[in-house]
């Protein structure tokens, strides 16, 4: 794994964490891989698409869930 690539990792668990979520979905994955410059939002930039409005847009869109167990977070079959 790139550098890169392991901090968005550790930006993916935290948008489950900080939302209570028990599972780490591909919405937690384009959260995270939006949360700063790397190839990904060097991608998005690339296709015209702003990876700061692309960002806020999935940040909306995450639901507060209502787990206590946040630190065992699971893969859902869409983001594995």
């Amino acid at each position: 794994m790139t550098d890169d690539l392991r901090q968005a990792m550790v930006h993916v668990k935290q948008a489950a964490v900080q939302h209570r979520n028990n599972y780490i979905g591909t919405e937690h994955l384009l959260w995270g891989l939006t949360t700063q410059d790397n190839g990904a939002t060097r991608l998005h930039q690339a296709a015209g698409v702003s990876p700061e409005t692309l960002h806020r847009s999935v940040e909306a869109r995450l639901s507060m869930g209502a787990s206590h167990a946040a630190e065992r977070v699971a893969w859902t079959p869409y983001s594995r």
